[in-house]
């Protein structure tokens, strides 16, 4: 008699151990599955990326147009001959150039493309040239953020940006930029030259 009582304890046992392991593997999956997911909602994609810039250009382009930093003709000779460097070279530079220094001030480990999205080295788009793209940009944002630029600085460098060629320091002379020191300058100008 007493092997009998014996042996639905043990049976009990073995299914208590078994049920535990399921519940176990059942907790591990679901955890698995809840960062796989996570790191589904957090990796961006190229596309996301190009249309944060196409979007960017379009809001800054807007914004320089009210503020007469581009024209319509320019914006006309853009559309008829295909051919603008303000609007190709230029304005792309600035609004990269714009979300360098948000994310600067944002002390954002990464590139605040938006309110709400931030890019960075382990979310970013696993293709090559969005690696070349992308690590340049974030030792940029770095030189940026360490030189601790005011608002008339960056004013200045907006208007800079889209209406010098920036090729040489001398360029800068007579231009209004606030800071007189040259190292500051050539530092931002290396920056714009860059960019562009």
């Amino acid at each position: 008699m007493p092997a009998k009582n014996a042996n639905p304890k043990l049976g009990e046992n073995n299914n208590s151990l078994k049920t535990r392991r399921e519940s176990s593997l059942n907790t591990q999956l679901i955890s698995q599955k809840s960062r796989t997911l996570k790191w589904e909602i957090q990796q961006y994609k190229a596309v996301q990326v190009w249309d944060w810039l196409f979007k960017a250009c379009e809001v800054n382009g807007r914004i320089l147009l009210r503020d007469g930093l581009i024209n319509i003709q320019e914006i006309e000779e853009s559309l008829v001959k295909g051919s603008c460097k303000k609007l190709s070279i230029k304005l792309p530079t600035w609004s990269v150039l714009h979300c360098l220094l948000v994310s600067a001030k944002s002390d954002s480990p990464g590139l605040v493309i938006s309110d709400d999205v931030e890019l960075a080295r382990n979310n970013g788009p696993r293709e090559k040239v969005f690696e070349w793209l992308i690590e340049p940009l974030l030792i940029m944002k770095e030189q940026i953020k360490n030189l601790k630029l005011d608002e008339n600085e960056e004013m200045c460098l907006k208007r800079l940006v889209m209406e010098f060629e920036n090729k040489r320091p001398e360029e800068w002379d007579g231009t209004g930029f606030p800071s007189d020191e040259n190292v500051r300058r050539a530092q931002l100008q290396a920056i714009i030259r860059r960019g562009l």
